[in-house]
């Protein structure tokens, strides 16, 4: 029977921008990294990346990746930085499925240049941080860069051609705030990125529970609908959201001590946003497949519990949902996290 077999590959650097929800002026810079749940092919000219279809592999479940920068260009030097462990949903078999890869964007650490990382700064992705997923080959769930250069721009696929205009896709998500003393209701502003009005477009939102043996990725404890107006092309307008259990938090109803403490929780701080985006690995070239930017970013909340927001072509995620099962390294437990 086939097994899972996870691999990571390092795209390169990309940058979000001023009018992205994900925009973090202390710190536009990512690092972009692909997982996919496939077997190279044996003795392949390419290196690692190309896959083989005659190893098929079996279904992976929920894992997480850990990022960690180096005091120096080396390993050797120590961690400067260790990033909280990134969740990934779990991955399909390969080559059944599209599923069996998935692309995102991990944020630098603040303060540091773009042009220090990587070429005074080395770092490493560990995909399966926790030994979660049993796999046929443990021995390639690490990509380590000791090269002393700054790493190039991570390519990203563009259409062959503009897409039409459509008033049902051209909105995007452009901010997040709380709702002052109120912790089951949020606000999110939509804009209309489109060269006409839009329609109403339903947006829904959904709140996780704590994870169970037959949902490790916790279960859905509510949701609740919302709709957008019919926006002109460039224009704004909030929606909000009001759901029956809690959920958020605003920073205004918090002293400052609680909300530090909440904040520094595992995930709290975490952002995702799907974009568009490419992978650099061979076996993966040129195909457009969905990619998370992964934010440490400020709002005036926090999450209570994980919650993701979506409409037609947009979805973003805050918070993380815990990955249930994991196996713990040998000798020890969790990586610490070390505080910033």
């Amino acid at each position: 029977m086939p097994s899972p077999n996870l691999q990571i590959f390092f795209d390169g650097l990309n940058e979000a921008t001023p009018g992205m929800p994900c925009y973090d002026p202390a710190q536009p810079w990512f690092a972009q990294v692909t997982v996919a749940n496939a077997n190279s092919k044996p003795h392949s000219p390419f290196g690692p990346g190309e896959f083989d279809p005659n190893q098929p592999t079996a279904k992976a479940g929920p894992f997480q990746v850990s990022f960690e920068v180096f005091a120096g260009t080396t390993a050797a030097t120590g961690t400067l930085h260790l990033l909280a462990p990134y969740s990934v949903d779990g991955l399909e078999a390969y080559p059944d499925t599209q599923g069996y890869r998935q692309s995102f964007s991990m944020q630098l650490p603040k303060g540091m240049a773009k042009d220090d990382f990587g070429a005074k700064h080395g770092f490493r992705f560990k995909v399966d941080v926790y030994l979660a997923v049993p796999e046929s080959n443990e021995d390639d769930n690490i990509f380590t860069w000791e090269k002393a250069q700054t790493p190039k721009m991570a390519p990203i696929a563009l259409p062959d051609k503009l897409t039409p205009p459509n008033p049902f896709t051209n909105l995007q998500f452009n901010d997040f705030k709380a709702v002052p003393g109120s912790r089951n209701e949020l606000d999110v502003l939509v804009k209309n990125v489109g060269s006409e009005t839009s329609h109403q477009v339903e947006l829904r939102l959904t709140i996780m529970g704590p994870p169970t043996p037959s949902s490790p990725l916790g279960s859905v404890l509510d949701f609740a609908l919302a709709n957008s107006t019919n926006i002109p092309s460039g224009a704004t307008t909030w929606v909000r959201f009001k759901a029956q259990p809690d959920f958020v938090v605003a920073r205004a109803d918090l002293p400052a001590r609680s909300f530090k403490t909440l904040q520094s929780a595992p995930g709290a701080r975490r952002f995702r946003q799907v974009q568009p985006g490419s992978s650099s690995a061979r076996g993966l070239r040129g195909q457009t497949i969905p990619r998370f930017l992964v934010v440490d970013k400020d709002f005036d909340f926090v999450p209570l519990k994980p919650f993701f927001i979506e409409m037609r072509n947009e979805k973003v995620a805050f918070g993380e949902s815990p990955v249930g099962g994991r196996k713990r390294p040998k000798g020890g437990g969790p990586i610490a996290i070390p505080q910033k």
